[in-house]
């Protein structure tokens, strides 16, 4: 999935990027690669950049238990 959104909050030492989606969902993403990494250094809150990320995968299901 690929989406524009707007930086919130930068934090390079943690590698974590808060970021504002186009509906206003904030979401707070790790930035694992050394190369993305060091992207972090040049951005600022209110730039807007593109993020590329996997959609979740179910990965068990349980029953509620009112079964």
């Amino acid at each position: 999935m690929t989406v524009r959104v707007r930086v919130s909050e930068v934090d390079r030492d943690n590698g974590t990027l808060q970021i504002t989606t186009a509906n206003g969902e904030p979401q707070t993403l790790l930035v694992r690669g050394p190369a993305e990494r060091r992207q972090l250094r040049s951005l600022r809150p209110g730039d807007t950049v593109v993020v590329t990320y996997p959609q979740p995968v179910a990965v068990g299901l349980r029953t509620d238990g009112s079964t």
